[in-house]
């Protein structure tokens, strides 16, 4: 769905703004909570007794994670609003492209940091390798997929439903057995039958009306997921990093939105519809754990409480964005 939604034709206009919101907030998260982890070592027990190169370590992997907003629960909230507009695209492409690069760039950082962090070790440059294969990989299949979805519509054109379910499991089988990520792979994959195939936007209308049950479940266990123990434990500096989180990332979107000369009201409300997080940002907390085991769940912990509050509260933002500019009720479901 996500994929399908990026049109070329709707979009070619608006790369200019796309990327320097994506570009901005990134540099304005990061820089923020690089100097927030330096400046908080005598206040805050995670970041107490940590060197510079610790707190540094600290502050780009956790202003990494800051920078992500969850793709799954924007779609969730565009499908269910049903939305429309230039608002939508932009709020959903910047989160596509956003997550992309996150995952791109925690690779970079991880293995950066780690000679800062244990000097003992050396750089891992095969960590990177791993990484660019998993992500090559992952285009590789997503074209694949992309192309069988199209040849299907193309001369078969039955029990799409069905078809698409199989397209699914198989993602998520291929994903799970050899280490790539399905996010991309049907990414990729919906962005080459909407654009390649004049059946493209019959195929995301259809998904997103038989989509409903899968959000309900999406929600439910997201809802379920959020600790509350982690949450009371780690409350005060949550809240401050989520904050924080908000203001940066009104300041990138905003001077991003200015850089590329978009309107006012991008400029002052597009920031609300990048507040949600969810399971990319807690992937990169595991992953985070335990590349750096001495920090024996405390950044777990704390990831946890912010993604909690993160999730509470974007979903609501970003329906109240939506109608504000006056967006939702605009698209029809087949």
């Amino acid at each position: 769905t996500a994929g399908g939604e990026m049109r070329i034709d709707r979009l070619r206009g608006r790369l200019k703004s796309i990327f320097s919101i994506v570009i901005l907030q990134t540099v304005f998260i990061i820089g923020g909570y690089v100097i927030f982890s330096l400046l908080g070592r005598g206040f805050f027990p995670f970041f107490a007794g940590r060197n510079w190169a610790q707190s540094l370590t600290i502050g780009l992997l956790l202003g990494t994670l800051a920078t992500a907003t969850s793709p799954s629960t924007t779609i969730a909230i565009i499908t269910e609003t049903k939305s429309k507009g230039k608002f939508t695209d932009l709020v959903l492409t910047v989160a596509i492209v956003k997550d992309f690069i996150i995952i791109i760039l925690f690779a970079v950082f991880l293995s950066l940091t780690k000679p800062l962090f244990y000097p003992d070790q050396g750089f891992d440059v095969r960590f990177l390798l791993d990484l660019f294969l998993e992500l090559g990989g992952s285009l590789l299949i997503g074209v694949i997929v992309g192309w069988g979805v199209i040849l299907y519509l193309k001369f078969i054109r039955s029990e799409i439903t069905i078809f698409i379910l199989a397209v699914a499991f198989f993602t998520y089988q291929i994903s799970h057995s050899y280490g790539y990520h399905p996010l991309l792979i049907c990414l990729l994959a919906g962005f080459l039958v909407e654009n390649f195939s004049s059946q493209g936007e019959q195929l995301i209308l259809a998904i997103e009306k038989s989509s409903l049950p899968v959000f309900v479940i999406f929600f439910a266990i997201s809802g379920a997921s959020i600790n509350i123990n982690a949450l009371r434990s780690s409350w005060l500096l949550a809240l401050i990093c989520v904050f924080l989180r908000g203001l940066l990332k009104f300041l990138g979107t905003y001077f991003g939105a200015a850089l590329a000369k978009e309107e006012k009201a991008v400029k002052k409300y597009a920031w609300s519809g990048f507040i949600s997080q969810a399971g990319v940002a807690l992937g990169i907390a595991v992953l985070v754990e335990k590349a750096y085991p001495s920090w024996k769940g405390g950044f777990v912990t704390l990831v946890l409480a912010i993604i909690a509050l993160n999730q509470l509260i974007g979903p609501v933002l970003l329906q109240k964005l939506l109608i504000r500019v006056k967006e939702a009720g605009k698209k029809e479901l087949l």
